[in-house]
């Protein structure tokens, strides 16, 4: 007996679902390149992060749970998680210098970064602001 294909519109669902999960991924790296930028500059703000960003993962798997529990599809579960990702990267990125937003705004989707692209100018500038304020900790030690 021969297995029956499926049909256009189910390889075309997971053609979605496959798109989805992938811009999820690239939203997710974003978002914990600013979290772990944040973390590494310190203080008030990177302690209030850190306990957000617990807080709202615990609640989010519960959603995700209670969606699958109810009868939701996976692909529900997977736009909750891309809205949520997408709220936090709009957040994240209200508190960066004028010359950072622009870089944590771009995904890999809308248009290719260059090496010689002067908004990846902006790392360098993160990463010795955060070097700094690290040595200045340990010194103080």
């Amino acid at each position: 007996m021969r297995a029956r294909r499926g049909s256009k519109a189910t390889s075309a669902s997971w053609l979605t679902m496959g798109t989805e999960l992938a811009m999820l991924g690239v939203e997710v790296q974003i978002v914990i390149g600013q979290r772990m930028a944040m973390f590494m500059l310190g203080g008030p703000k990177a302690r209030k992060e850190a306990q957000l960003m617990v807080t709202e993962k615990i609640k989010a798997a519960g959603e995700a749970a209670m969606t699958i529990a109810m009868g939701g599809k996976p692909r529900k579960v997977v736009r909750g998680y891309r809205r949520k990702v997408q709220a936090n990267q709009r957040r994240l990125s209200k508190g960066w210098p004028a010359t950072a937003a622009p870089l944590v705004l771009v995904t890999p989707a809308r248009r290719r970064l260059r090496s010689n692209d002067p908004s990846i100018a902006c790392y360098g500038d993160l990463a010795a602001r955060a070097t700094s304020k690290f040595t200045e900790g340990v010194r103080s030690l």
